[in-house]
C-alpha cells in the first residue's frame, strides 16, 4: 500500500492494567514512530504524559473506550482516575 508508514515496521502489542498511581508504560525508544493507546475500560478514564509527575489534573485524557496515538520517542507515563482499567499498547517500531 502506497503511503503506509507500517509497511516495513515491526510492532509490540502489549496490556497492562493501571492504577491511580502514575507508572510508566513504555521508555525512551529512538526507534519508536508511534505509541497507540487504547482504554479498553466501559467507565474509567486514564491520563497520560512525559514524566512520573502526571495525575488526572495535568495529563492529557484518554475517555472510557477511546484511543490516542502518541507521535514521541520520550517515556510514557499513565494514570487512572479510579480504579484498574486495561489499556492496550501498541509500539510501531522502525526506521523513519
Amino acid at each position: 500500500m502506497a503511503g503506509n508508514i507500517y509497511s516495513s515496521k515491526t510492532f509490540v502489542v502489549s496490556q497492562n492494567a493501571l492504577s491511580t498511581a502514575a507508572e510508566s508504560i513504555g521508555g525512551v525508544n529512538p526507534a519508536r514512530i508511534r505509541m497507540r493507546i487504547r482504554n479498553m475500560d466501559a467507565s474509567i478514564s486514564v491520563y497520560y504524559g512525559h514524566t512520573s509527575g502526571v495525575t488526572t489534573a495535568n495529563g492529557a485524557l484518554i475517555p472510557a473506550g477511546a484511543s490516542e496515538d502518541i507521535d514521541s520517542i520520550a517515556e510514557i507515563w499513565m494514570i487512572a482516575a479510579s480504579g484498574t482499567p486495561t489499556v492496550c499498547l501498541a509500539e510501531f517500531i522502525g526506521p523513519r
